[in-house]
């Protein structure tokens, strides 16, 4: 079974209405706080590392854990970081796993079993 490591970028203040919105609260500092316990602001995107192979660990799937218990929302995850609701909050992926398969289809060319020395 694969595991994969993914980095996500997301509009700032979008992530944050959404995330005011779906938490049903005013209370901004307090889920900026949980946001930037999990991820970084970098101008004005949020950024956050979805590593599935810690999954305990990873701070995409546990910052919507705690918005989800700190706020008695059922699903944060899917109502605010899902890819069907992506669009709202203008996601990214920056860098994702990808098979040797994957990249020859991305770049157009059939890439060699293995490398021969002749």
């Amino acid at each position: 079974m694969g595991r994969s490591i993914d980095l996500y970028s997301y509009d700032y203040e979008k992530l944050v209405n959404k995330t005011l919105r779906i938490c049903n609260t005013e209370d901004r500092e307090l889920v900026e706080k949980i946001l930037l316990s999990c991820g970084n602001k970098i101008a004005d995107r949020y950024i956050i590392l979805n590593q599935e192979y810690r999954e305990d660990s990873s701070c995409y799937y546990n910052v919507a854990r705690v918005l989800s218990r700190i706020f008695k929302v059922d699903d944060v995850f899917s109502k605010v970081f899902c890819v069907c609701f992506n669009i709202e909050v203008d996601e990214k992926t920056l860098i994702s796993t990808k098979e040797i398969y994957g990249i020859e289809n991305e770049i157009g060319i059939e890439i060699p079993e293995s490398v021969d020395k002749d």
